[in-house]
């Protein structure tokens, strides 16, 4: 099977940012599309670095 996996990852701290560069640049199949965190400059490098293109304050924003 192949494809694209839509991905969008709760908390952007120490190790979830290392998560979310995993999942956008090393991960085969998955494309990061979403991201939340409560701090603004965590979302800002999310778009920023990684291009993710839509990003949350809290958990209820990224899963509707």
């Amino acid at each position: 099977m192949s494809g694209i996996v839509n991905v969008g990852i709760a908390g952007l701290g120490r190790l979830g940012k290392r998560h979310a560069e995993n999942l956008a640049q090393r991960i085969p199949g998955a494309k990061l599309v979403a991201a939340c965190s409560p701090a603004a400059e965590e979302r800002e490098w999310a778009t920023k670095a990684l291009g993710v293109p839509a990003t949350y304050a809290d958990t209820a924003g990224l899963l509707a």
